[in-house]
């Protein structure tokens, strides 16, 4: 059964305090002062080869999962089936000077 709605309830106010817009470049580089190279790593994503590290079950990286052909994230340890594969996603950041 479907009921009649009243309109003043459906329909959203505007509240005064919210701003208009946010100025972004005024916040730049703010909440990123105790980050350092350390925290951030690149995602590297290899393709396992007979020598790879993740092969040989005398590396701490050893996968007992993993076969030559997969695909090796180095940052998560994620290995995925290289028949399978994956979706990847190229992204880029672009700086106005």
């Amino acid at each position: 059964m479907i009921e009649k709605i009243d309109a003043e309830k459906a329909i959203m106010k505007k509240k005064d305090n919210l701003p208009a817009s946010i100025d972004l470049e005024s916040m730049a580089g703010q909440g990123n002062e105790f980050v350092t190279a350390r925290d951030t790593k690149l995602p590297i994503i290899k393709i396992l080869y007979g020598n790879s590290p993740v092969l040989n079950d005398r590396d701490p990286r050893f996968d007992e999962k993993a076969n030559v052909g997969d695909i090796w994230s180095e940052t998560s340890g994620r290995i995925w089936k290289g028949r399978t594969g994956f979706f990847g996603c190229t992204m880029f950041i672009y700086k106005h000077i």
